[in-house]
């Protein structure tokens, strides 16, 4: 009787001695994956300025200043409003993509002044508190203050194209202006080179690629391509790699 006991206590002890260890890695697994995280920050909103108006200043930047609102997010676009900053003090709207690449600010709402009984007034709002709706490829939302009356407005914001289908843009007017077939194929792919950078996410070689662009459109005005031509894409493939952010 006592050697069965005995024998029974061993086995007991024996499963002890694996479920336990077996129980701790579990537990340790399952609090790895609560606990474990990581935390990126996207965009740091630049330092701001002052600027003045009579006796009251505004903080201006050029992408706005203590964001309030949550965002919204359409494809691989965030899209927000920051309350205070901008070219005119009064806040921002702006855009950026998931992984932190492509911050744009979109509009920057203007200083104004102040009427008489002290509220501040400007064309367009001030001071965006809440979230914005996107409709299409429109933004909708409300500013606390500003507008004719300083009560605030409510307002929209057509969006530009992506920067992908505005360089498809550019491919078809290319092709549109009756260029040597290989002086067009040549400027057409460095084109496609560089929406499909952007497609991968790469945005230096995107960059790059309107950067070649933009080299053989020089290289070849006056030979193959007109100075009106030459003029006309050399000027869009600029703005498309200012929307970019391109150095």
């Amino acid at each position: 009787m006592k050697t069965k006991n005995l024998f029974t206590r061993l086995d007991v002890a024996s499963r002890e001695a694996w479920v336990l260890p077996a129980l701790i890695a579990g537990l340790n697994l399952l609090l790895g994956r609560v606990t474990a995280q990581t935390f990126t920050t996207l965009h740091r909103f630049t330092t701001v300025g002052n600027y003045c108006v009579s006796t009251t200043c505004f903080l201006t930047n050029s992408d706005g200043a203590n964001p309030m609102a949550g965002l919204i997010l359409s494809g691989n676009t965030l899209y927000g409003t920051a309350y205070e900053g901008g070219s005119g003090g009064g806040g921002t709207v702006f855009a950026i993509n998931a992984d932190g690449t492509g911050f744009m600010t979109l509009h920057s709402f203007t200083a104004g002044g102040y009427n008489s009984l002290g509220y501040h007034t400007n064309s367009d709002g001030a001071y965006p508190l809440d979230g914005l709706i996107l409709s299409g490829n429109t933004l909708y939302g409300t500013a606390y203050a500003g507008g004719s009356g300083g009560n605030g407005t409510v307002f929209s914001l057509l969006l530009p194209l992506p920067p992908a289908e505005q360089i498809n843009g550019l491919i078809t007017l290319v092709q549109g202006l009756g260029l040597p077939s290989g002086t067009a194929n040549s400027l057409i792919v460095k084109l496609q080179a560089a929406a499909s950078a952007l497609d991968r996410g790469n945005l230096q070689a995107a960059c790059g690629n309107l950067g070649a662009f933009l080299n053989e459109v020089n290289a070849q005005t006056g030979k193959k391509l007109m100075a009106a031509q030459a003029d006309l894409l050399i000027a869009e493939a600029t703005r498309i790699r200012a929307v970019l952010g391109c150095s």
